[in-house]
């Protein structure tokens, strides 16, 4: 049934585009270069042989291709290519083959000891499709890709329907689960939209993985699929949002299903305040279903003088596993989707176990420059041994066990500057101290710094 309302939807919105003419090409990019230094965040030690210290360069270009045609069409395309400056396959001075593993390298890596002392890891920079949720934030190596290429129509049959199709970005929210933050995630959907003001509808399919090798096989018989709904309703100082999130893997029975609700509301000029909260479940492996939560809650408020400090406090929760390695019983552990955010530039958690506390203020000393200070506390709810770092995000989180006796994971500091040097060019610098908690032996502090240079046309 689902593949005829597949092919149903597919026929609607493809009647659409036909007889369209150009009628605007408008061409535009970025080009972005990084450089970025850490020490003990993949072990919190500093008297690991050999060390963790890594430092390098990292540069991403795109160019985006946008035709405007008749009829309420659009078409884009986007090619990006980004990597290590000068990688030729080797992560330097890392201090594992996991290590390696975490950081994007294949399993085929392996451990290479230099004349210097210093340890590298070999292998193929390039990923694997994206098979789970996880991996859906995996890079390809400096390759030039696809980064986005969909057509779009408006208006469909003149009613409120707008379609479109193919490798797009997509948010909802505040990207708590799905964002479009720094453009790293992209998906293969049809996306449906409804815009009946101020409700808005939106269906979309994405397919997630590809797996079928053979001519002949059951259709969907080894792929991921995404399937989403989401209902959003805007008035003039408050909205609100619903929505269900279903994973497909048929191969494997991993089929997660996250309901969600989201509000936010301003009730004077100076002050936002939101709140998220979302439950998973249906089948987390054959034998055991997924019971899983997650919620964010968050303030701020900007003040009414000299230099606009603003001033925000967030609490973020997930659920997590007490037993990990059990094959039986309800599995509780939240199942982090196809979000891109910060929760800490050193640390830089998943979104499962955890709980933390985040105040954070900022302000505006020039029109053109932006200084801020972030402040975390995080905690397990769940005492397990675990890495809670995120291994697909930015220079991957601390990848050090947790030693499972304590919840007590440590605080992080932020330091963040920001120059627009002009209204195309702008300059960031971060600087981030996590000191561990008990829960980490040993516990080091780790430090990372990271500096950005972005030139939008």
């Amino acid at each position: 049934m689902k593949k005829i309302l597949y092919s149903i939807t597919l026929f609607i919105v493809l009647s659409g585009f036909c007889f369209a003419e150009v009628q605007n090409v408008k061409v535009s990019g970025e080009l972005r270069n990084r450089g970025l230094y850490s020490t003990n965040v993949i072990d919190l030690s500093d008297n690991s042989k050999p060390d963790d210290d890594i430092g390098y360069f990292a540069q991403r270009a795109r160019i985006n291709v946008e035709a405007d045609l008749t009829d309420n069409v659009l078409t884009v395309i986007e090619l990006e290519a980004s990597g290590i400056v000068g990688d030729k396959g080797v992560a330097q001075n890392a201090n594992s083959v996991a290590a390696a593993q975490l950081a994007g390298l294949d399993s085929s890596a392996r451990s290479v000891r230099n004349a210097d002392g210093t340890t590298d890891i070999q292998g193929s920079v390039h990923m694997d499709e994206n098979t789970t949720a996880q991996g859906r934030r995996q890079k390809d190596g400096y390759d030039v890709k696809v980064s986005q290429a969909y057509v779009q129509a408006s208006e469909l049959f003149y009613t409120p329907l707008t379609g479109k199709i193919g490798r797009q970005y997509m948010n909802f929210g505040k990207g708590f689960l799905i964002s479009d933050n720094e453009h790293e995630i992209n998906f293969d959907a049809i996306r449906s939209t409804l815009d009946f003001y101020p409700i808005i509808v939106d269906a979309v399919y994405a397919r997630l993985a590809e797996r079928s090798s053979q001519a002949i096989q059951a259709v969907d018989a080894d792929d991921m699929s995404m399937y989403v709904v989401n209902a959003h309703y805007a008035a003039d100082r408050w909205n609100a949002e619903a929505y269900v999130i279903g994973l497909v893997d048929v191969d494997t029975h991993y089929q997660p299903v996250t309901v969600g609700l989201r509000g936010d509301v301003m009730p004077m000029e100076a002050l936002q305040l939101w709140v998220e909260g979302d439950y998973q479940g249906n089948q987390y492996t054959p034998n055991r279903d997924l019971e899983a939560w997650a919620a964010n809650v968050g303030a701020t408020y900007t003040f009414d003088f000299k230099w606009h400090p603003a001033l925000s406090v967030i609490y973020t929760v997930a659920s997590g596993e007490e037993n990990p390695t059990a094959t039986t019983g309800d599995y509780e552990g939240f199942q982090e989707l196809f979000e891109y955010n910060y929760y800490g530039y050193a640390f830089s958690p998943r979104l499962e176990n955890i709980q933390f506390i985040n105040a954070k203020v900022s302000v505006l000393p020039m029109d053109n420059v932006t200084l801020g200070f972030d402040y975390y506390h995080y905690w397990q709810l769940e005492q397990a041994i675990q890495s809670m770092g995120d291994p697909f995000q930015d220079n991957g989180g601390v990848a050090a066990l947790t030693t499972g006796n304590d919840e007590s994971l440590g605080d992080e500091f932020d330091l963040m500057a920001a120059y627009d040097y002009t209204e195309d060019v702008s300059t960031q610098l971060y600087l981030a101290w996590f000191l561990p908690g008990s829960a980490y032996t040993p516990d080091d502090t780790a430090f990372e710094i990271r500096g950005e240079i972005l030139v939008s046309f």
